[in-house]
């Protein structure tokens, strides 16, 4: 009995702690992972500029994160292997609470679009509203 609570207790922790470190989740419909957790908007942006999500693909923000530079998405079919028909980033719809994507470095572009089309950033909380 008490190595099941034992082993219980570590799933509970290993799983909260994944959860607590995953402030950006992305699904797609392509790649070699159509779903994973980044810490960072900028760590999902590089793996879907490497190729690990293609297709269509969705970036859901789930609390604030802070960049440390800029990010860049680069455009579908350049030489670093970003293949998306359409990205969409958006709050997680777990809350009708606003998520703050923010830098601490002075002076540099938030998010970079090099060349990149078809995406789109709907900052609607649960994606209610008319205001984008």
């Amino acid at each position: 009995m008490k190595k099941i609570l034992l082993i219980i207790s570590l799933f509970v922790m290993v799983f909260g702690l994944n959860k607590a470190w995953s402030q950006v989740s992305v699904i797609s419909t392509g790649g070699s992972s159509s779903s994973a957790t980044y810490g960072t908007l900028g760590a999902a942006i590089t793996a879907v500029n490497i190729g690990v999500h293609a297709g269509t693909i969705e970036i859901a923000i789930h609390s604030n994160t802070i960049e440390t530079a800029s990010v860049s998405l680069d455009s579908s079919g350049s030489v670093g292997g970003a293949i998306y028909s359409s990205i969409l980033i958006k709050p997680a719809d777990s809350s009708t609470v606003n998520k703050v994507v923010s830098t601490s470095a002075a002076g540099v572009v938030l998010l970079n679009l090099q060349g990149a089309d078809n995406v789109t950033i709907d900052g609607r909380p649960m994606g209610l509203g008319t205001n984008r």
